[in-house]
C-alpha cells in the first residue's frame, strides 16, 4: 500500500447533480421517495441538514489499526457504527499529503476513515433511524475512473435507494473529491447505508465527515414538490456562479 495513493474528482466540475428515487415497499405499497445527491452543499441547503460527525477529533491522531470496526458520536448526539466484514482492518487518517497521511482530494486537515486495501463495502449503522446522510468518497489509488455507491436500507433491512456516481483519484488536495448523499423525503426511515467502489472491487476507498439529516416531517404532496423545486433552484445558481 503507498500512502500517497489516496485520491479523486467528479466527472462533472460542478459537482451540482441531484436524481431521484421512487420505491414501493411492503404488503401495503407504501411509497418512498428519496433524493440523490452529488454535492454536500446541496445536501445540507436543500434538506436542511441538521448534524454532522467528524472519524475522531479534528486535527487528532491518525490510527492505522481500527479492525473491522469504528463508534462515534456525531454532534447532535448520534450514535455511529462504522463496520467492515470479516477480519478488514480500517484507519484513521487525515487530508494533508505529509508523510503517513491522506494525499488526495479531500479538503486538507479533512478526517478520512479508510477501508484498507480490501474490496468489501462499508456498512454505517446509525444508532437511530435517520432521514439523510451525504460524506465525499475517494478510491485509494490512483485510476482513470471509479464508481462509487451508496446503497440505503431500514431496519427491515430492505432496500430504500440505490445510487452511484462516477469519480477519479488525484492528489490535488483541493476538496474536489465526488460527493454521495441521500434523503428519505417521507421521514426518518433510514437504518444504516453501504458504501462500495463497484468498479474496482480489489481496491479501498475513504470517505470524510458525515452531513447528517436525523429528523424529517411527512411532507405532504405539495411540500415534496417544492422541496424539488428548491433543489432545481440551487443547482441552477451554482451552475451559474461556475
Amino acid at each position: 500500500m503507498s500512502l500517497a495513493h489516496r485520491l479523486r474528482i467528479h466527472e462533472e466540475a460542478s459537482g451540482c447533480s441531484v436524481y431521484l428515487y421512487s420505491l414501493f415497499v411492503g404488503a401495503g405499497c407504501e411509497s418512498r421517495l428519496l433524493v440523490g445527491f452529488t454535492s454536500r452543499a446541496l445536501f445540507v441547503a436543500a434538506p436542511g441538514g441538521n448534524d454532522s460527525a467528524v472519524w475522531g477529533p479534528a486535527g487528532g491522531p491518525d490510527n492505522f489499526s481500527l479492525g473491522n470496526s469504528y463508534a462515534m458520536t456525531s454532534s447532535g448526539g448520534l450514535g455511529i457504527s462504522a463496520s467492515m466484514p470479516g477480519t478488514d482492518n480500517m484507519a484513521l487518517e487525515t487530508q494533508s499529503c505529509s508523510p503517513f497521511s491522506w494525499c488526495g482530494n479531500f479538503a486538507p486537515g479533512d478526517r478520512v476513515l479508510f477501508t484498507g486495501d480490501n474490496p468489501d463495502t462499508l456498512r454505517l449503522t446509525f444508532g437511530s433511524s435517520i432521514s439523510g446522510v451525504g460524506s465525499q468518497m475517494q478510491q485509494n489509488v490512483l485510476s482513470p475512473l471509479f464508481l462509487g455507491t451508496l446503497s440505503a436500507f431500514e431496519s427491515a433491512n430492505n432496500l430504500l435507494g440505490f445510487f452511484a456516481e462516477n469519480g477519479m483519484s488525484n492528489a490535488n488536495n483541493d476538496n474536489s473529491a465526488i460527493s454521495l448523499g441521500v434523503l428519505d423525503t417521507t421521514g426518518a426511515n433510514i437504518a444504516y447505508v453501504t458504501i462500495g467502489d463497484s468498479d474496482n472491487q480489489d481496491r479501498g476507498f475513504g470517505i470524510n465527515q458525515l452531513s447528517l439529516k436525523t429528523t424529517a416531517a411527512v411532507p405532504q404532496p405539495a411540500s415534496v414538490v417544492l422541496l424539488l423545486t428548491g433543489i432545481a433552484a440551487l443547482w441552477v445558481r451554482q451552475r451559474w456562479a461556475s
